[in-house]
């Protein structure tokens, strides 16, 4: 899925980030349309830019010339059929930590995550499968009492209801006798 390539040079930049020098990214060493061209395999040019951006071809050379936003790299990546997150490191939009940030979290940011994400994750990678089968199974019994105690309350609840009052209006069931001038009297 990765090229080797990206890979190493996302390594390097991580070894670099943590080290705390400052190395340069690809697209520093080498022209972004030789970037596309090589990682797509097809010739990209200002034109192929202002095509897919939907530009003139002197707005592309000037957007690529100044930097593209991320809006456009992942846009053209997109359309090139490369992964933008490849195209985002590479021109220094997100850094490599924050993409293994990302990933590392299934897709939550430790800043962001939840109490309960962050203790199922601890519990998940610190405790063996023994302990972890045992505190699921004592979640299992702490979920089934607190459906037990609803259920308990729920039939309280329904002894306690008071009985439904008589309907105060019934229906006539009694047969009126026909009066002289109806159609039924006399017969």
């Amino acid at each position: 899925m990765y090229s080797i390539n990206f890979i190493n040079v996302l390594n390097a930049q991580v070894d670099s980030h943590l080290m705390g020098s400052k190395l340069p990214t690809m697209l520093s060493l080498m022209d972004i349309k030789k970037w596309f061209s090589e990682t797509s395999k097809s010739q990209v040019t200002d034109s192929t830019i202002a095509d897919i951006l939907n530009v003139t071809r002197k707005t592309a050379n000037k957007r690529v010339n100044e930097g593209l936003s991320a809006d456009d790299l992942i846009e053209i990546s997109r359309h090139l059929g490369i992964p933008p997150i490849h195209a985002l490191v590479e021109l220094g939009k997100l850094t490599p930590q924050e993409v293994f940030d990302y990933l590392d979290g299934d897709g939550t940011l430790l800043a962001s995550a939840s109490v309960d994400q962050l203790l199922y994750h601890l519990a998940e990678e610190s405790l063996p499968l023994s302990a972890r089968i045992e505190l699921g199974i004592k979640a299992k019994m702490l979920s089934d009492r607190k459906d037990e105690l609803a259920a308990r309350r729920a039939k309280k609840e329904a002894e306690h209801e008071p009985a439904p009052e008589p309907e105060r209006y019934v229906a006539k069931t009694k047969q009126v006798e026909p009066s002289e001038g109806d159609d039924d009297f006399g017969a």
